[in-house]
């Protein structure tokens, strides 16, 4: 359970570096066209860069931190412009677990338990993020059951089950559950969609959160487009 939880601190809520359910800490990708240059540095994982978590910060204790605003890059106006149809560039997991699809102009960031993208310039807060987390040895009931714990300790709101649904991820019958929260340091609603199945010794999780000024059918359509990309390996 203590591994469960760690993973949960990791990518609970998958967004964003700097804070619980709110900010964006890393430096966005310059990367503003399709081209082959650009896919393949949007999809290229920051070495040393966290995975984002809602509640990392919280777990960690590292100090929350001053939102000031600042523009969007170039790379992030492009993929707000391109809106549900963003392209996605293939990001393939470095320990060879899984592929997926992850949004050109997005900040990608990776480690040992999965991948997560978000789109939000350094001190703002972000409009949306994504994650895939794994759960070695972790079943769907007790991952959920971690993540409900954690996100009540920390305050984040209740991951609720009574608007779950059956989707497919892979071809795999998954759990959906669409839950929101107030963020702990900016004290803005998020909404969160998280995803679970079990498959090859992990309880996967994909999520994605949207924040104030999102396009919330955006957001969803290329969250779809992302669940559709995701292969095992």
């Amino acid at each position: 359970m203590q591994r469960i939880a760690v993973l949960a601190a990791a990518l609970a809520g998958g967004a964003l570096i700097a804070a619980a359910c709110g900010g964006s800490g890393a430096k966005p990708a310059a990367s503003t066209t399709a081209s082959a240059a650009s896919t393949a540095a949007a999809a290229t994982p920051r070495s040393g860069t966290p995975v984002p978590g809602n509640t990392a910060v919280a777990i960690v204790g590292s100090p929350f931190p001053t939102y000031t605003p600042k523009p969007y890059s170039g790379a992030e106006k492009t993929a707000i412009s391109q809106g549900a149809q963003v392209p996605l560039a293939e990001f393939r997991d470095p320990k060879g677990r899984f592929t997926v699809g992850l949004p050109i102009g997005w900040t990608i960031a990776s480690d040992v338990v999965g991948v997560s993208a978000s789109l939000g310039a350094p001190g703002t807060i972000a409009i949306a993020s994504l994650g895939v987390a794994c759960s070695p040895g972790a079943t769907v009931a007790a991952q959920i059951a971690a993540d409900r714990s954690l996100l009540k300790n920390v305050g984040s709101g209740d991951l609720t089950l009574d608007k779950e649904f059956s989707t497919t991820v892979d071809g795999i019958t998954a759990r959906e559950i669409p839950w929101q929260g107030v963020a702990q340091a900016t004290n803005v609603l998020v909404k969160h969609w998280y995803v679970y199945f079990e498959a090859k010794g992990c309880a996967w999780r994909l999520l994605l959160n949207t924040y104030p000024g999102a396009n919330e059918q955006e957001m969803l359509t290329i969250f779809r487009r992302v669940l559709d990309s995701f292969r095992l390996q």
